[in-house]
């Protein structure tokens, strides 16, 4: 993910951004080949990077604009944790996209064959198994069927639902439950079931906004192991 892997496609040294990595093969591209304009780039062979996860630094990132950084939707990545996935071939693509919820597939849970620790299989809300199946949040829009990052651990963005119920700076961030992988800060004041503590991702560190995606830091790592 970071400079130092561009033979991995995780960074694009053409537009100094995190590439919106959406292949069919772990390794398939090679972004600084393809960025040499050459007839017959050289790809990757390596389809051993699926469950690698590559580090994105503050401190990498502090000197340069954090646009540099930035999602698709113009929000700036942080320093956070992010994992090599395979998004399963059944799941919505509308419901895959910066900041909503990324779920675990495994086999043994309803998963496709040939899904779990082999691919790293994870999903969309509407077909997680259960919502404490939360292992992170995509950062790229992806097709059903291929490889793509999710943050997994530190400053990770959230897609928040239409209409927050709390907007406090700090308040702990849940998934919504809608179908949708979008995230809410419940009522700071309730008293928490055991699934809506399995629902936890963090807590917000601006206030979060009706709609928008936003940066949330998590209490631990989570992530597909």
């Amino acid at each position: 993910m970071p400079r130092n892997f561009t033979d991995k496609s995780g960074w694009n040294p053409a537009t100094t951004k995190v590439n919106a990595t959406n292949v069919s093969l772990a390794g398939e591209n090679n972004s600084l080949f393809q960025n040499l304009g050459l007839p017959c780039p050289p790809a990757y062979g390596s389809q051993d990077d699926l469950g690698k996860r590559f580090l994105l630094t503050e401190t990498d990132m502090v000197p340069l604009a954090s646009s540099l950084y930035s999602l698709s939707t113009g929000q700036a990545l942080y320093g956070c944790i992010v994992q090599l996935v395979t998004l399963d071939s059944g799941a919505t693509a509308a419901n895959v996209a910066p900041g909503l919820a990324a779920f675990i597939l495994d086999t043994a849970t309803g998963g496709a064959a040939g899904s779990g620790a082999l691919n790293y299989s994870v999903t969309d809300e509407a077909h997680a198994v259960a919502l404490n199946h939360l292992c992170g949040t995509f950062l790229f829009a992806a097709t059903p069927g291929n490889v793509t990052y999710i943050a997994i651990g530190g400053k990770i963005p959230v897609k928040y639902r239409a209409t927050v119920t709390a907007t406090t700076a700090g308040s702990t961030i849940i998934v919504q439950g809608a179908g949708t992988g979008v995230f809410d800060a419940p009522t700071q004041s309730g008293n928490p079931t055991f699934l809506n503590l399995g629902n936890v991702i963090g807590h917000a560190i601006s206030t979060p906004a009706n709609g928008a995606v936003g940066t949330v830091f998590t209490k631990w790592m989570i992530g597909r192991y």
